[in-house]
């Protein structure tokens, strides 16, 4: 970072019919120039990583040390194709964030699913990304919810819900979309959630009244950080929200790939 200095004189413009003096009144306008020390092979590695790789043929080497040459491009997945490969798997953890800042109310929760996603030959659960494989009644979407009510007076004031009532609204919520007609023809599935299973299961281990936003995200941190240390193997982390301040707020999130989803309508 560079504010200060005479380095603002010793610009010169690259086109040979600006003149020189045209430049006097640059140092107004530059507050400061960022990144003049970053190599620009790492900045070349840095755009070059998210659509190359290694080739497969590297002449026997061994190292970590690549050539340019040695870089091949990776095909960009194709118009409604996956982007992870269908044989990876991974779990996945929703976070979920309302929060009123000026009335100071609101609602934090996390979604431990169960099951994953990709190659489940050696597991009997469900793959969460292909509901669409499974047979009428038997794709079970189950889940673990840590609820923390951001309210003001934390533990002292009414509690206007408990855990056993968020159990039955998802019961009900399932029963509800089990029954949707979608309106197919004879002889086919008209229901698009025809695949859910009755026996899908929606437990509330903790369901907490928290006096500010701080003190939810701090519950949802630990939530976070003992699953972590459970050793669950691959996991994405999906939020709902877009804060900029939600790596700090939820340091545990930093362990995480992320996939921001978009919030929803109401």
């Amino acid at each position: 970072l560079f504010q200060t200095g005479d380095w603002i004189g010793q610009l010169k413009p690259s086109d040979p019919s600006v003149e020189p003096s045209s430049l006097d009144g640059l140092g107004r306008l530059l507050d400061s120039v960022y990144e003049t020390g970053t190599p620009l092979l790492l900045k070349a590695t840095m755009h070059l990583g998210s659509v190359c790789r290694p080739g497969s043929d590297r002449g026997g080497k061994s190292s970590r040390e690549y050539e340019l040459m040695e870089l091949s491009p990776v095909a960009r997945p194709k118009e409604g194709g996956e982007y992870l490969h269908p044989k990876l798997s991974y779990r996945r953890i929703f976070l979920y964030e309302n929060v009123n800042a000026r009335k100071k109310t609101g609602l934090v929760g996390v979604f431990v699913m169960e099951g994953g996603s990709g190659d489940r030959s050696s597991s009997s659960e469900d793959d969460l990304s292909r509901p669409q494989s499974s047979s009428d009644g038997s794709f079970q979407l189950s889940a673990t919810c840590h609820f923390w009510v951001v309210k003001p007076g934390g533990k002292r004031v009414q509690r206007s819900i408990t855990a056993r009532q968020c159990e039955g609204l998802f019961g009900r919520l399932l029963a509800q979309l089990r029954d949707i007609n979608g309106g197919g023809d004879e002889g086919e599935s008209s229901n698009d959630y025809a695949c859910l299973s009755p026996e899908s299961n929606f437990s509330v281990p903790n369901l907490s009244y928290v006096p500010d936003e701080a003190g939810a995200f701090a519950g949802a941190n630990d939530v976070l950080n003992k699953y972590l240390q459970s050793n669950n193997g691959p996991t994405l982390l999906m939020s709902n929200t877009a804060r900029p301040d939600l790596r700090k707020l939820v340091p545990t999130c930093n362990s995480f790939p992320m996939v921001p989803l978009a919030f929803p309508p109401g």
